[in-house]
């Protein structure tokens, strides 16, 4: 598997959501000065082993857990995860090997074959490339970012290492709530490909996890929290958490809460290779 940069995508994520609106300053608040000190380390995550989880809960249920653990072979470059997905409608084991070009997707008896080549990979880069960051943090970013981060800097706070950002609902910026009760017609590149993929069994059993929350109208953003896991000068993980209320079609009040965490890990995790016998193959190839 190519070797991937991770970026701090909390970072790039809580400035994005902070940009929405424009504050006045003070720059005395230890949490957001050694968030700043992070943008200015340039920081990046390598992570050779690490783990993953997304749980989202309407109104106190669990609706959908997913887990994922993930390992790269330094040398080869090869990786290896498990992932598992549970609903009320599923509970399923998946297993992912990346060799050299090629990314094995295996369910049971069936394997769904990809290709991660150069022209793959540069591809994604560019669509990709819009939403990183490509210029230090000097000294002008950082009086950009003292304007527009204003009052949220006493948001950031310091739990040990770990660099806290925490919103409630009467701090949430108007723009935010305007934005998660907005249409979804952006989606339509999303709902093209979700047909697409249906026609393989894997992704048409797995379709059903997009009615496992009611589509709601009228949201809006109740809380906020992003954790950044920080090991002296590194950043080994993030946390977020967010509550977002809504109605649904009859009217009835959800309220839907994610918490999602990454992180990288120690423990021990061995890569395994995969060979084809006598499964199933199905292979996907994108269609752009």
């Amino acid at each position: 598997m190519k070797k991937r940069t991770i970026t701090i995508v909390a970072v790039l994520a809580a400035i994005t959501m902070l940009s929405f609106a424009v504050f006045a300053g003070n720059d005395t608040y230890a949490g957001y000065e050694r968030f700043k000190d992070l943008l200015r380390n340039d920081q990046d995550m390598e992570i050779d082993h690490g783990e993953g989880s997304v749980v989202v809960i309407d109104n106190g249920k669990v609706a959908v857990s997913v887990n994922a653990e993930f390992a790269e072979d330094q040398l080869s470059e090869d990786g290896y995860g498990i992932v598992t997905i549970e609903s009320e409608e599923i509970d399923k084991t998946l297993e992912v090997y990346s060799q050299g070009e090629t990314v094995y997707l295996v369910d049971g008896s069936d394997v769904y074959m990809g290709s991660q080549s150069d022209d793959e990979y540069n591809y994604h880069s560019d669509f990709e490339s819009d939403f990183e960051v490509t210029e230090e943090f000097n000294a002008k970013s950082e009086a950009i970012m003292d304007i527009l981060m204003d009052d949220f800097k006493h948001n950031f706070t310091l739990e040990g290492e770990n660099i806290v950002f925490e919103l409630t609902k009467e701090e949430m910026p108007a723009l935010l709530n305007v934005l998660a009760s907005s249409d979804k017609e952006s989606y339509d590149r999303r709902d093209e490909m979700s047909v697409e993929m249906a026609n393989y069994p894997l992704f048409e059993e797995l379709s059903s996890l997009e009615t496992v929350l009611p589509e709601l109208t009228e949201t809006e953003i109740e809380y906020l929290k992003v954790v950044l896991l920080v090991n002296r000068e590194s950043v080994t993980g993030v946390q977020a958490n967010i509550i977002v209320k809504g109605l649904d079609e009859n009217g009835e009040m959800h309220q839907v809460e994610v918490k999602s965490e990454f992180s990288s890990s120690k423990d021990e995790f061995d890569v395994k290779s995969f060979e084809l016998t006598d499964e199933t193959v199905y292979e996907i190839k994108e269609e752009r």
